[in-house]
């Protein structure tokens, strides 16, 4: 993540051990969340890093936002708390 007017911009680096499937791309790609390129890929990286130093304020504002929706919709604690208590609530019946 880097930070940009104090704000989260996420990059995503397809590769290394963790992201061999490529999941964290497609996930950016798929909800427009930042930016993102391959692993090894130096010349795209620098590329984003262009970018998001040329990024126009309603483009910035724009993934700002689908980033909070994304965290809101998948990730907030309300949201964790409703499937753990569901989980809890499947395997008491």
């Amino acid at each position: 993540m880097l930070e940009n007017k104090k704000n989260p911009v996420f990059i995503g680096v397809n590769g290394g051990f963790e992201f061999k499937t490529g999941e964290t791309n497609y996930l950016i790609k798929q909800n427009n969340l930042g930016f993102t390129c391959n692993s090894g890929e130096i010349y795209a990286l620098a590329e984003i890093f262009n970018s998001i130093c040329k990024i126009q304020n309603t483009d910035y504002q724009q993934i700002k936002q689908n980033c909070r929706n994304f965290y809101e919709k998948k990730f907030s604690s309300t949201k964790r708390k409703e499937e753990i208590f569901s989980i809890i609530e499947i395997n008491t019946l």
